[in-house]
C-alpha cells in the first residue's frame, strides 16, 4: 500500500489481495491433530508439560537456526523450552554437533512432506521463524492456521501482514542471540498465554485464505468496470 502511495496513486483505488496459501488444510487437520497432540509427543519422548517451540525449512545459514540454539544456550536448564527442528540442509550437521555439545533440549526431525507436519504443529506450543531474510514465509501463515503462537525475526515479510506483537506472537530483532533468548523465554513463562494466542492465530490465518483471495480478486475486478456501462 505504501508503494502505491508514494506513486500518487489513492488509497481508495487500491485493493490489498492475500498472498494466499491453501491454510483450508491445515485448518482442517487442526481437531484432529489436536486429538492426537500427546500421542504425537509420546512418539518424540516429550512429557504433557513440556513448552515446545517448532521451527519449519531449510537447514541453511539464511534461515537463522543458528540463532535460535545460541538463544536457547542463554538461558538456565531449567528454564529452556524444548525445540522441534524440522527440515534438512547443509546446516545440519553442525547445528545438530552444537546442540549436543551444549546439552540443549532440541530435537532434529529431519524433512517432513506436507501432510506430516498437522500433528508436530499440534505437539507444539508456538512456531518459530528467526530468519535472516525473507521475502515471506508461508509456513508461517500454515502454522498460524494450525492454532499457534508465532515467534518471528523482523526481516520476515510475512510477520508485517500477520503478527500483532504480543496478541499472537512476538517480533524478534534479526540477529540478535540475545533478543531470541528473551523471546524464548517470554514463551516459556507466559506458557498459559500461548494457547490463547494461538486462537487468535488462527483467526487471522482465516482471512489469507485461496477463498477469500478469490473473493477479493473478484470484488477488485468488478470495481474496475463499475461505470462503464
Amino acid at each position: 500500500m505504501q508503494y502505491w502511495e508514494r506513486l500518487g496513486v489513492q488509497k481508495a483505488s487500491v485493493m490489498l489481495l492475500p498472498y494466499a496459501s491453501h491454510l483450508e488444510y491445515y485448518v482442517q487437520r487442526r481437531a484432529d491433530s489436536q486429538e492426537t497432540r500427546q500421542e504425537t509427543r509420546n512418539s518424540l519422548g516429550i512429557s504433557a508439560d513440556r513448552v515446545v517451540g517448532l521451527f519449519v525449512g531449510r537447514l541453511v545459514g539464511v534461515k537463522g537456526v543458528d540463532l535460535l540454539l545460541d538463544g536457547l544456550r542463554l538461558l538456565p536448564p531449567s528454564g529452556r523450552p524444548t525445540l522441534l527442528v524440522v527440515g534438512d540442509g547443509p546446516e545440519r550437521a553442525n547445528l545438530e554437533r552444537a546442540a549436543v555439545e551444549a546439552k540443549l533440549p532440541v530435537k532434529f526431525l529431519g524433512f517432513r512432506e506436507a501432510h506430516e507436519l498437522p500433528p508436530l504443529f499440534a505437539a507444539a506450543d508456538f512456531f518459530l521463524m528467526p530468519s535472516r531474510v525473507e521475502p515471506w514465509g508461508i509456513v508461517l501463515a500454515e502454522a498460524m492456521a494450525s492454532g499457534l503462537a508465532v515467534v518471528a525475526s523482523d526481516q520476515v515479510g510475512a510477520a508485517y501482514d500477520l503478527l500483532e506483537e504480543g496478541q499472537n506472537g512476538f517480533l524478534v530483532r534479526e540477529g540478535s542471540a540475545e533478543a531470541w533468548s528473551d523471546a524464548l523465554q517470554r514463551c516459556f513463562s507466559e506458557r498459559d498465554r500461548l494457547a490463547t494466542m494461538g486462537r487468535q492465530s488462527s483467526e487471522i490465518a482465516r482471512q489469507w485464505t485461496c477463498r477469500r483471495s478469490v473473493q477479493l480478486f473478484l470484488t477488485a475486478v468488478a470495481a474496475c468496470f463499475q461505470g462503464q456501462h
